[in-house]
């Protein structure tokens, strides 16, 4: 078994008085990508803040460096972009190696105003990279960008965890967007508020296609239990 990264232990969770996720048990293993999926609303993204360790009472072992990444860029309005890079790493050449590689140089300069949301996520990448983080997660960070700029930065993401063993746990609800990118998918189910299904995803096109179609009816059941309880 690899080692773990992340963890929750039948962990609860609940947030203004609202029972958010319930009995959440989960395993992130060293240098292993997955992608959570589940409907709007159903708790990914607060399994992911608690994974990361920043919901209350989560866990978050000191010797684990992780990074969450949100819909938001989180860079620093007033900075540079390489002003807000040098916040996570003093030593300037892996910044500017960053920038080269991803074709951001000429931005090193401008201020987050001056950029576009793709650049701008781009940054916030880099950022991640920089902090040398053992698991990474995506809270749909992409999910503002059109399908090309979206892709770009999924296949920069997992070249990325792969070449150095980093883990990467994105959420989405979208099953094309990532699904077949991962080691492993897991299901968020709104109903019992925790996730209810994680299987390895298959190299074969017909254990994949028989994959998301089981995800596919666990969507649908979802669906139909929070419409009738509206």
């Amino acid at each position: 078994m690899r080692n773990s990264v992340a963890e929750l232990n039948h962990y609860n969770l609940v947030l203004n008085s609202k029972e958010v996720l319930r009995d959440q048990s989960v395993q992130i293993e060293l240098g292993l990508t997955y992608a959570l999926v589940g409907l709007s609303g159903s708790g990914k993204t607060q399994t992911l803040r608690s994974l990361a360790g920043l919901n209350e009472a989560a866990p978050n072992p000191e010797h684990r460096r992780k990074i969450f990444l949100s819909q938001d860029d989180l860079l620093f309005s007033w900075l540079s972009v390489f002003d807000n890079l040098k916040l996570i790493s003093k030593n300037e050449k892996p910044i500017v190696d960053w920038l080269e590689k991803l074709d951001l140089i000429q931005y090193r300069n401008y201020f987050p105003y001056q950029l576009s949301t793709g650049i701008k996520h781009r940054i916030s990448l880099i950022r991640a990279f920089l902090s040398e983080a053992q698991v990474i997660f995506l809270d749909e960070a992409f999910s503002k960008l059109d399908y090309i700029n979206r892709k770009i930065l999924y296949e920069i993401v997992f070249d990325y965890c792969r070449l150095n063993k980093v883990s990467l746990v994105l959420a989405s609800h979208d099953l094309e967007d990532v699904l077949f990118k991962c080691d492993r998918v897991m299901f968020q189910s709104a109903k019992t508020k925790n996730i209810t299904f994680i299987e390895d995803i298959a190299a074969g096109e017909q254990e994949r296609m028989a994959l998301r179609e089981k995800i596919k009816t666990l969507f649908e059941q979802d669906f139909h239990y929070l419409k009738a309880h509206l």
